[in-house]
């Protein structure tokens, strides 16, 4: 995968335009569709195609008040529509073969997860960065 941190908007870009994932649509979702999403910013297309995310994605919580949650996953599973990320969201883009649901689910087991906590930082906010990942 390749990794990307999301968009950093100001308040007043959200509530409409392009399907923004966040991290409650990470810790809410075992996988992600278009109609799922429940923000939405306000963007140039410019932007917009800076930050895709498309089939077979991983999404991670990339910042969280307990180590327990960073690091979170949640796949998008939607073939049909692209959305967009957050600035709280590593987006992980699918460059080689792999089976997304398999992969996501993968991520989600004691052994990754304790791999990935372990190494987030912080102490009363908790982060992992792409090169952890």
């Amino acid at each position: 995968m390749e990794f990307k941190n999301g968009i950093n908007a100001t308040k007043d870009q959200y509530g409409s335009g392009y399907k923004f994932i966040n991290v409650l649509d990470i810790l809410n979702n075992e996988f992600i569709t278009h109609n799922k999403i429940i923000g939405s910013v306000n963007v140039n297309k410019d932007i917009f195609d800076k930050f895709p995310v498309n089939y077979g994605d991983i999404l991670f919580q990339r910042s969280s008040e307990t180590r327990e949650e960073v690091g979170s996953t949640s796949v998008y599973l939607d073939r049909d529509k692209t959305a967009t990320f957050g600035g709280f969201v590593i987006r992980g883009k699918k460059v080689g073969e792999y089976e997304p649901v398999f992969l996501n689910k993968s991520l989600k087991t004691d052994l990754v997860r304790n791999q990935i906590t372990s190494r987030s930082g912080g102490s009363t906010r908790y982060n992992v960065g792409q090169e952890i990942l």
